[in-house]
C-alpha cells in the first residue's frame, strides 16, 4: 500500500513517520467524483473499507488515509496498532490543534494523491465514521474549496471548531448517518449536528437507522443511495 508522510517537530528533534494511504484511481475517467474515507478511532483504512462494499463499488476515486496518529488497542490476544486524527487529553487545547494539525496533512496529502494520479475530480465528498466523523466535520466544512458533499456516521459536529460561513462560500451537502441505539454518541447528537448545519445554510438529510454504536450494511446502503442521487450516478 502506498504510503505519505508526517514529520513531526519538537524543540530539539524531528522525526518522520509513514502514514498507509488506500487509492483506487478510475485512469480512463480522471474528472470522476472521488470519495475520502476517515476511519474509526484505533481502526485501519484496510478494515473500514471493508464497511463499504456498495458505496466503493461505484465509479468513484477512494482515498482512505490512516489518521496520522498511532493509537494502540489491546486485545486478549494481542497488541494491534491502528490509528487516530486527533488527541483528546480531556481538555480542548490539545484536541483543537491536534484535528487542525490533521486537517492541514490530511489536505495536503490528498492535494499530493490526486496530483499523483492526475485526478481532478468534479466532486468530493468527505465520508467518516465515529472520531472520523468529529474529525471529518471540521476537515470537510474548513476546506469549502474541496469539498462538496460530507457523510457523517455516529458521530458529532463540534460547531466551536467550524470557522465562520463567509457571503459567497460554497455550502456542502451533508447526510448525517446514525444508529437509534448508539450508547457512545446519543441519538439527540445527531439531530444537533443537522440543526447546526441547517442553522449554518447547509442542506442536510437526516437518516436514523436500527443500530448502535457500529457499522451495518444500511450504513452503506443509506450512503450509496444518498451519493448515486446527489452525483446522478447510473448503474451499469
Amino acid at each position: 500500500m502506498p504510503t505519505t508522510n508526517r514529520t513531526w517537530e519538537t524543540r530539539h528533534a524531528s522525526f518522520r513517520q509513514d502514514v498507509p494511504l488506500h487509492i483506487s484511481a478510475i485512469p480512463k475517467d480522471p474528472e470522476a467524483p472521488l470519495i475520502l474515507f476517515c476511519h474509526g478511532m484505533g481502526e485501519t483504512p484496510e478494515i473500514f473499507l471493508k464497511h463499504w462494499p456498495k458505496l466503493t463499488s461505484l465509479p468513484v476515486h477512494l482515498v482512505a488515509p490512516a489518521g496520522p496518529f498511532p493509537f494502540e488497542k489491546r486485545r486478549p490476544d494481542k497488541i494491534v496498532i491502528g490509528h487516530a486524527w486527533y488527541l483528546y487529553d480531556g481538555g480542548e487545547e490539545l484536541f483543537r490543534r491536534t484535528v487542525s494539525d490533521s486537517a492541514a496533512w490530511l489536505r495536503e496529502a490528498l492535494l499530493q494523491a490526486e496530483a499523483t494520479h492526475d485526478l481532478k475530480p468534479r466532486f468530493r465528498c468527505l465520508l467518516g465514521y465515529s472520531q472520523g466523523a468529529y474529525f471529518g466535520y471540521t476537515m470537510a466544512l474548513s476546506n469549502p474549496d474541496l469539498f462538496t458533499h460530507v457523510i457523517g456516521a455516529a458521530g458529532r459536529v463540534k460547531e466551536s471548531f467550524l470557522p465562520e460561513v463567509r457571503k459567497g462560500t460554497p455550502l456542502a451537502s451533508v447526510l448525517v448517518l446514525h444508529g437509534d441505539e448508539d450508547a457512545a454518541v446519543p441519538p439527540l447528537s445527531a439531530r444537533n449536528s443537522k440543526d447546526a448545519l441547517e442553522g449554518r445554510g447547509h442542506p442536510v438529510t437526516l437518516e436514523t437507522l436500527p443500530a448502535g454504536h457500529r457499522l451495518t450494511p444500511a450504513f452503506d446502503e443509506s450512503a450509496t443511495r444518498w451519493i448515486e442521487k446527489e452525483w446522478a450516478i447510473q448503474e451499469g
